[in-house]
């Protein structure tokens, strides 16, 4: 995956930068080179690390889907249990595979419960094939939780969802974008299945559920965190690829071909060494405010970081918005016990304090607590028969969204854009 990211990097690169002129050697003599001393942050590795639990929770299921793959050999497509949104459940099929892959899901369960932390990037052609790994655990538990859901075992789904969001804050410890992005993803799919989940539970199952969604999110790295790693990143690639760095010109020659990688050569290294450096502290800081508050930095002058700018406000604002989803499904769970307890939905979410959360969550589009709108139960009588057919109650909690206007829980949808007009809203709404 960062290979790929890596080549498509270096071919932009290219393009903007074949017109300039190679500086003479000269000036490349003179030139500091603060990279030379420079060295990644080093970062503590608990003692003992989960991480190798995922590890041995990959190679069981390598295993077992080799066995499952040898049993099934004159079948069109070996059994997986590995289930998209959009597929259907054989319930049968699926328990018979949840039982076959209990070790892994063992193993997972307990790595989960674990510290972890993921290899740091030392290198930027070091492979990262648990990625891929991570994201089909996540489908694994996803497929297990749509099983429980449809055999009325609410709590053991909402748990195996909750554990999507461990293996996604696990997988941001990396300390990457790429990782920042898988731990996004994989946690997504651990929100949708909560969100189905929820209304089947009681007020204890939810309790269970709320306590452990709320640790999960305290796991979480911050968009932050995710950008003042991606810059070592960067600067192991500059290191790495980029004929400015005399002694990356042998492996930016194998890479580009001399006259390409010569043609790089005409920036200035120790500046872009410097620029580097202010470029990502001003996106860390912009990752610390509120979304409402935050700007977009100033357009780099180096072309380098001019073309990674795009693909950082994607990500930031796809941060944004699992942060807004997990607030939500927090909130939603509160209700959901405050509605066992009193028969009724909260009129506000401050009814919910501090009995039921210690705070309204935050919405990270605006500086303040998400926000929520209760519909009363509707009475209307037939004018036939003069009886008054009742309408439930409604809450509408929702966040902003990033528009950053009160639309009145008006739901955006699954997809959300920077130009996205209206609110990420959850509705309840009791039998």
């Amino acid at each position: 995956m960062i290979d790929v990211r890596t080549r498509s990097w270096i071919a932009v690169v290219l393009t903007v930068l074949m017109p300039l002129r190679v500086a003479p050697a000269q000036e490349q003599a003179a030139e500091a080179k603060p990279w030379e001393a420079w060295q990644p942050p080093s970062v503590g590795m608990p003692d003992p690390n989960a991480f190798e639990l995922y590890e041995l929770a990959f190679d069981l299921q390598a295993a077992i889907q080799a066995r499952l793959e040898e049993e099934h050999a004159g079948d069109a497509e070996p059994p997986r249990l590995v289930l998209d949104a959009a597929d259907g459940l054989d319930t049968e099929t699926t328990r018979t595979l949840a039982a076959a892959y209990a070790p892994v899901f063992r193993t997972l369960e307990e790595a989960i419960a674990g510290e972890a932390q993921f290899p740091m990037l030392t290198d930027p052609e070091q492979q990262m094939p648990y990625f891929a790994k991570l994201r089909e655990a996540a489908r694994m538990f996803s497929s297990r939780a749509r099983m429980y859901r449809a055999d009325g075992r609410p709590l053991r789904a909402a748990l195996d969802a909750i554990a999507c969001m461990h293996i996604g804050a696990d997988a941001m410890t990396q300390g990457t974008l790429i990782s920042g992005l898988v731990g996004v993803a994989v946690q997504s799919i651990g929100l949708r299945d909560l969100d189905a989940a929820m209304p089947a539970m009681d007020a204890t199952e939810a309790q269970i559920a709320l306590n452990a969604l709320r640790r999960a999110a305290a796991e979480r790295a911050s968009f932050t965190d995710v950008m003042r790693g991606e810059e070592t990143y960067v600067r192991l690639a500059m290191i790495r690829y980029f004929p400015m760095f005399e002694e990356a010109q042998d492996a930016a020659d194998r890479q580009l071909g001399p006259e390409a990688a010569g043609q790089l050569g005409a920036m200035e290294p120790a500046r872009t060494w410097e620029e580097i450096g202010r470029y990502f502290s001003d996106l860390a800081a912009q990752a610390d405010r509120p979304w409402c508050e935050r700007t977009d930095p100033e357009e780099p002058a180096n072309p380098l970081l001019a073309n990674l700018t795009p693909a950082y406000r994607v990500a930031s604002l796809k941060f944004a918005v699992m942060e807004a989803r997990c607030a939500l499904a927090q909130a939603a769970l509160a209700a959901h016990i405050y509605l066992a307890d009193t028969e009724g939905l909260p009129e506000s979410l401050d009814a919910l304090v501090p009995d039921y959360l210690p705070d309204v969550p935050r919405d990270p589009f605006a500086d303040a607590p998400l926000q929520a709108e209760y519909f009363p139960p509707e009475r209307r009588a037939h004018p036939a028969t003069g009886r008054e057919p009742q309408g439930g109650e409604v809450l509408v909690i929702y966040s902003l969204g990033p528009d950053g206007n009160d639309d009145g829980g008006q739901d955006i949808g699954t997809s959300v854009d920077a130009d996205s007009i209206g609110d990420i809203a959850l509705v309840l709404a009791p039998d």
